[in-house]
């Protein structure tokens, strides 16, 4: 079958990096992520009060630092691809970006142009990883499925879900999300709420995924997720993955 786009999210501090980095071993299928452009991005281009050119000044800022991208994993979260992924080009992502612009500025409709930029600077990533699909994950993904089915209607995302406590007990230790115990676990529903709404209307595109299955049973949830994306889980090198304790958390994690 055709290999459609790919994409995880959630609630920020659920293991999204965790499932997308270990996918990513996977010899066919190269991990992108953090990239949050992908949906602040198109709010330019949907704004009649700002100029294209706010185009280029968001691509160079988000673009400035690659392939580095800023973070907040600690030192103790070790990931086989690190806590960011992206291999496509501060150049190319320019590059894409003046070709936006110019299809816009043609009259070409928004949701067909920054397909086109995704696929291109993804398929971008693909190539210097050697692989043939990309799987994308940013965690508010979760809270925009609907504008990315616009950009891909045959998507499918896998939603990754954890306990809302420890959940909430995590966002509160970072500086980017609520500070208190009762709005992180308010922010952790919203999320939740919002990625299984879009799951119950689109059942065919969408699967989820239990944090504390994927470190507990982690060949049986890597392999069901791998099937269901079309791909042969019995290439997966599944003798890579050990489990280690996290120094802040009761939970086992994988790396």
């Amino acid at each position: 079958m055709k290999f459609a786009p790919s994409f995880i999210g959630g609630c920020g501090r659920s293991g999204t990096t965790l499932l997308v980095d270990l996918l990513g071993l996977h010899p066919q299928l190269s991990p992108i992520y953090e990239t949050d452009f992908v949906v602040n991005m198109p709010l330019i281009c949907f704004d009649p009060e700002i100029e294209m050119s706010e185009l280029v000044r968001f691509a160079d800022r988000w673009s400035i630092d690659l392939p580095y991208r800023p973070h907040s994993k600690r030192d103790y979260e070790k990931y086989y691809h690190g806590p960011h992924h992206v291999l496509f080009t501060r150049e190319e992502m320019l590059l894409e970006t003046a070709k936006l612009i110019d299809q816009l500025q043609q009259g070409v409709v928004v949701e067909c142009c920054f397909a086109q930029l995704i696929e291109n600077l993804f398929t971008a990533h693909c190539n210097y990883d050697s692989k043939p699909y990309w799987i994308n994950k940013t965690p508010i993904y979760v809270l925009h499925l609907e504008f990315l089915m616009r950009l891909f209607p045959d998507m499918r995302f896998v939603h990754v879900v954890r306990n809302g406590l420890n959940v909430a007990k995590s966002i509160v230790t970072r500086p980017w999300g609520p500070d208190t115990l009762e709005q992180a676990l308010a922010y952790h529903e919203e999320h939740v709420a919002s990625g299984r709404a879009w799951g119950k209307s689109n059942p065919q595109q969408y699967r989820e995924v239990e944090y504390e299955k994927l470190v507990t049973l982690p060949e049986q949830e890597i392999a069901g997720v791998l099937e269901w994306l079309g791909l042969d889980p019995k290439l997966f090198p599944f003798e890579r993955i050990e489990i280690r304790r996290s120094p802040t958390s009761e939970n086992d994690r994988l790396t």
